[in-house]
């Protein structure tokens, strides 16, 4: 019989899912008494962030759901340095699947879909024309625990930027930000940051993000071919949370 292709897909919503476990773990002791006035567990929340303003061109659905929304996203609990910061949950890379529509164009066909009409009704054909895009991610992004924000730290490829607060002064967020729509050196930055990939590791040490590993698309991959080629990547680099810039290890 026919088999159903299976295949993966991002949420509709990129919601934040929170479970306070000290709430749990005090909850379950309490079970083992007989406190009828005991409050009930909020148990697991599924929340829609914010977004601090990367920019007055995007709005903070939009960048949730083109540019934070992924899969396999790593990274770790950046701790607070005083009373006046909150604790920030540090998100690099991982994995975009996205699927691509096209004109009804026979010169746009995808390996792999379906083609129907035959015969005299040839030149009516329909051609399936769509692909779906494996794109890997290079970008870093800063959740606020307690704001529930969330704070771009580089732009695309991974060049660290500064995003002033909305309350700033708009010129000044506007020399901050415009480095990286109007960059002509971005071939030199992309020595000095990481290959975008996913399936890597990573881990915060204090005020670095550590990543090492993962997978990078291969170059030669053919999105019309119908699938993604990958290449195993062995690199290490850290990121200065505090500088925004990175280092390479090996």
């Amino acid at each position: 019989g026919n088999r159903i292709k299976e295949s993966f897909r991002l949420e509709d919503v990129p919601y934040i899912y929170r479970l306070n476990l000290k709430e749990m773990l005090e909850a379950r002791k309490a079970d083992d008494g007989d406190d009828e006035s005991k409050e009930p567990t909020k148990g697991w929340q599924r929340i829609i962030p914010r977004v601090k303003p990367v920019d007055t061109s995007s709005p903070a659905a939009d960048v949730l759901l083109n540019f934070i929304n992924r899969g396999e996203g790593q990274g770790g609990l950046w701790a607070a340095a005083s009373s006046d910061d909150n604790d920030k949950l540090v998100m690099y890379g991982g994995l975009r699947i996205s699927r691509v529509e096209y004109d009804n164009s026979p010169s746009k066909f995808v390996k792999g879909d379906s083609v129907f009409g035959t015969g005299s009704q040839s030149q009516n054909q329909v051609y399936s024309h769509h692909k779906i895009e494996e794109l890997p991610l290079g970008d870093v992004w800063a959740y606020d625990l307690v704001q529930n924000a969330w704070e771009k730290l580089t732009n695309g490829y991974g060049k660290g930027v500064w995003v002033d607060d909305a309350a700033d002064n708009d010129n000044n967020q506007m020399n901050r930000t415009i480095e990286e729509r109007l960059d002509d050196d971005w071939m030199d930055d992309l020595n000095n940051v990481p290959r975008s990939r996913t399936a890597h590791a990573a881990t915060l040490v204090g005020n670095d993000l550590v990543i090492h590993g993962g997978m990078g698309r291969d170059e030669k991959s053919d999105d019309w071919a119908g699938s993604t080629e990958w290449e195993s990547l062995d690199d290490m680099w850290i990121f200065d949370l505090n500088k925004r810039q990175w280092k390479k290890r090996w």
